[in-house]
């Protein structure tokens, strides 16, 4: 520990301590030099950065004084006791859908392409506001590929979540609006839409059977669906599709087309994404990757139609880049190179397998299966007894579940490897 730093902490922990009080004299710098046997630079140092941090305060031709009131000394003693590491639930089975399974090899190639970037010349600037043009070429070409979506290179913007781009989206937009947004499905975006003081309003689209006519009564400007979830739902076949579309564009609606996890299907066939059927190309649409690599990976993307992307465009010396450069540098590398498709290859075969396993389980088990949420990995479990004691219970054990209704329990296979599987549920179902 250096000189100086010697008597800040010691005048510090009497100042905390109580011993000095607000507006009591500060021993001078002489006294102290005499009292620490150190140099006058060491003082005047400590002293420094005691004013700099708000315990003491100079007063010119006359000293230090104690600058801390009695409820600041109680804060900042508070916030010496606070660890700067966060306490981790103890966490045995974890059965969320918003966590994943982190695969050591994928986490090796991941680690590769980071190093590459931080060795690229280009992470020396803030980059660009639309983000980095790499990764939009490269996104650009897995929407076409692997959703059917076609657009421009200028036409795709870059932030660190959708609820992020919803907001740049709404600053672009005419005001007043009116929205429908899918029921149940992303929160965030509904906070967007109201901080930006519009007047929002559920749709269903049909519970379960789909169905148009609860959005027809509502006649909004701007429609918010996730697409993955629609495709689940009975009766939304081409035609149905082919209505929804043919709806919006004659009403003018823009629809706002979220197709998170719209690749990692695992129990149907692949069907192109609704913007896909845009032969105007005015959907709006979005996509993210936090669910094929890991969550703490902060990249989305947001595909704007052109007279949108052209007000961007005008406005974009403005903005400000809002996801990192280094990981966009790194992720284009990774999908350039194939990575990505066979991630996700790969996610579909295992998901499969573990979707087998888990019905296999559930019903030697007796555990009810009825609803599955592929487009979430989320399967809802008939429960008809005291929630909140059955979840105390889960918590005891470090069991952790996606959430549950009034009658059902939820819960993801998405962070458990293949080998855990049947004894968390065997766990879970004996905690029943």
């Amino acid at each position: 520990m250096k000189k100086y730093e010697t008597i800040y902490f010691q005048l510090k922990e009497e100042i905390l301590q109580g011993y000095r009080r607000q507006g009591e004299k500060m021993p001078s710098i002489r006294y102290c030099v005499r009292q620490f046997h150190v140099s006058q630079t060491s003082v005047e140092h400590a002293y420094a950065q005691l004013q700099l941090e708000g315990y003491i305060r100079a007063r010119p031709q006359s000293g230090y004084y104690v600058a801390l009131s009695e409820e600041n000394r109680r804060l900042h003693a508070a916030m010496q006791e606070l660890s700067p590491v966060a306490e981790e639930p103890q966490i045995q089975f974890d059965l969320r859908s918003q966590s994943i399974l982190t695969e050591e090899n994928e986490l090796v190639i991941w680690k590769q392409y980071l190093k590459q970037a931080m060795n690229h010349t280009a992470i020396s600037s803030y980059g660009e506001a639309r983000g980095e043009y790499a990764l939009r070429v490269s996104l650009m070409k897995h929407a076409s590929q692997v959703r059917g979506v076609l657009a421009h290179e200028e036409q795709l913007i870059i932030g660190a979540s959708v609820q992020s781009l919803l907001y740049q989206v709404c600053g672009l937009l005419d005001k007043p609006a009116k929205v429908a947004i899918q029921k149940d499905i992303y929160l965030q975006a509904r906070r967007v839409f109201e901080d930006y003081g519009m007047e929002v309003a559920d749709v269903s689209l049909g519970e379960k059977i789909f169905s148009m006519q609860e959005l027809k009564r509502l006649h909004p400007t701007i429609l918010f669906l996730h697409s993955p979830s629609l495709f689940e739902k009975e009766k939304f076949d081409e035609q149905a599709r082919k209505e929804l579309m043919e709806y919006v564009q004659k009403e003018n609606i823009l629809l706002i087309e979220d197709d998170h996890n719209g690749e990692l299907n695992y129990l149907r066939e692949g069907s192109r994404a609704l913007a896909a059927m845009d032969p105007s190309r005015s959907c709006l649409y979005m996509g993210s990757f936090s669910r094929i690599l890991l969550p703490a990976l902060r990249i989305s993307y947001m595909i704007l139609p052109q007279p949108l992307a052209k007000k961007y465009q005008e406005r974009e010396p403005s903005y400000s880049p809002s996801a990192s450069k280094l990981e966009q540098l790194a992720f284009a590398s990774y999908i350039a190179d194939g990575h990505l498709r066979r991630r996700i290859t790969r996610l579909k075969r295992q998901y499969h397998q573990k979707h087998q396993l888990m019905l296999e389980e559930a019903a030697h088990l007796h555990l009810h299966c009825v609803r599955i949420e592929e487009s979430l990995t989320r399967y809802h479990f008939a429960y008809e007894r005291d929630i909140d004691a059955f979840l105390q219970r889960l918590q005891k054990q470090g069991i952790a579940i996606d959430g549950f209704t009034s009658d059902t329990f939820i819960i993801s296979f998405a962070a458990l490897p293949y080998d855990q599987l049947s004894k968390a549920l065997t766990q879970l179902a004996k905690l029943r």
